[in-house]
């Protein structure tokens, strides 16, 4: 269900609801009923007395669009957005990883008990991690292949004329989520000209982009 929060027509919201019926309701007519979904079940489909339900009368149904009809929605929103434009600038593509890399992964390598280093390009998703594993180190990456459907692809294609290929490869998140790790050379020189080169070519790593680093520990914890 779209909807706007002011009258000028700047800020929507979004809302969704689960289909439940159509009925009569007494002294209103037809209504076409609805709830907002919880944390139920999969295999529960009806409400608990606790639920909120939405009536809605025929002529307000056109609030109510899926996917399709949300994204035609949105792009109409996003002609009066941003609501002050961004000044153009032209980008400058970084040769080198911020300075500040070598360092962290000196700290990686230095401590037994850090099972894992993630470097997560700073106000983004985009992330590289370093792993120990039983019988050595990995570079992992998470992809989401419904938001951004070439990312694996040029991670493989990274490391296929290497002859490297993923350790762990699987789906989770019902398919949204790919993981994949790939074994790595012990030694810090090749892991960092390697850190550089994935920076660049899969995340295309500006010059004024600085990372966030996460130790983690063995049982997930931050170190």
């Amino acid at each position: 269900m779209v909807g706007y929060h002011d009258r000028d027509l700047l800020f929507p919201f979004v809302e969704t609801l689960r289909y439940l019926r159509c009925e009569e309701v007494e002294g209103l007519g037809r209504r076409w009923l609805f709830d907002y979904p919880s944390d139920a079940p999969e295999e529960c489909t009806e409400t608990t007395p606790q639920s909120e339900i939405l009536a809605l009368p025929a002529d307000q149904l056109h609030q109510v669009v899926d996917f399709d009809g949300l994204s035609v929605r949105l792009r109409e929103m996003s002609r009066q957005h941003p609501l002050t434009a961004i000044p153009a600038r032209e980008v400058e593509y970084a040769s080198e990883l911020p300075s500040d890399v070598q360092a962290n992964v000196d700290r990686f390598f230095a401590d037994s008990s850090c099972s894992c280093l993630v470097m997560t390009i700073r106000f983004t998703d985009d992330a590289i991690s370093l792993s120990r594993a039983k019988d050595g180190y990995t570079v992992d990456f998470i992809t989401r292949p419904f938001q951004k459907s070439d990312e694996e692809e040029k991670i493989r294609r990274f490391f296929s004329p290497r002859n490297v290929l993923p350790c762990t490869d699987y789906l989770a998140d019902k398919g949204r989520t790919r993981i994949l790790d790939f074994p790595i050379s012990e030694d810090r020189g090749e892991t960092l000209e390697l850190l550089r080169l994935l920076f660049l070519s899969i995340y295309s790593l500006r010059a004024d982009d600085e990372l966030d680093y996460t130790f983690l520990d063995r049982v997930g914890e931050k170190a």
